[in-house]
């Protein structure tokens, strides 16, 4: 039975990038369709460009969650965004690649103008990320371990008991936040009909959390 999983946003989360790209303080239009970008302004192309490809990797699985597959296409996914999806491209380099099977996804950028500005493969981006940017990153592996949470939800209508259960269904489950290099702190109740994951940073305030899917930040 298909089973809504709850979404409140949509994580747009900017990265220091390793290459130069050029930067696009103005709205671009997309070589294929020609749709204008006009609702996102500021930062690089390159920029841009990750945070879209982990906007359309938290959508994958949140739509895994509710129907027990992937989408393999940007037009199923557009339940998940306030925005058309065919504005959702490279600015630089056009639509993105949709790559699925059964039980993994591939979203990535293609070379054609410039290099390829890298990819999402099962919730896991190919660029590393700058140290400095602990906080986006931070929220980043929580809302990847939140689409794990709803990807398993999918498959037992529940969500897992502890957070090693993810592995089942991501093999990065045991990220760390980046500034205190400890794994996240999970809870459920008995019934397994909510959970909480907590950024383990020793400050106040941490880094936030995300409780059912609705974030804290």
């Amino acid at each position: 039975m298909r089973k809504m999983i709850r979404l409140s946003s949509i994580l747009l989360i900017p990265f220091i990038i390793m290459t130069a790209c050029v930067d696009t303080g103005q709205s671009v239009t997309q070589p294929v369709t020609g749709h204008s970008s006009d609702w996102r302004d500021g930062g690089s192309a390159e920029e841009i460009c990750h945070e879209y490809l982990v906007s359309l990797g938290v959508a994958q699985s949140m739509y895994y969650g509710m129907y027990n597959e992937f989408a393999d296409n940007i037009e199923d996914l557009q339940q998940f965004f306030p925005y058309p999806v065919d504005s959702i491209y490279c600015p630089v380099n056009g639509e993105y690649i949709f790559t699925v099977d059964d039980e993994n996804y591939c979203i990535a950028c293609p070379s054609n103008q410039m290099m390829s500005h890298g990819n999402i493969l099962n919730g896991v981006v190919s660029w590393p990320p700058d140290p400095s940017e602990y906080l986006e990153v931070c929220r980043s592996n929580m809302m990847s371990l939140a689409s794990g949470c709803a990807m398993y939800y999918g498959l037992y209508n529940c969500y897992p008991g502890v957070l090693s259960d993810l592995e089942e269904v991501m093999g990065n489950w045991d990220m760390e936040c980046p500034a205190c290099a400890s794994i996240y702190m999970y809870e459920t109740n008995p019934e397994g009909d909510t959970y909480t994951i907590t950024c383990p940073l020793p400050t106040d305030p941490n880094h936030g959390s995300v409780v059912d899917g609705y974030i804290s930040w």
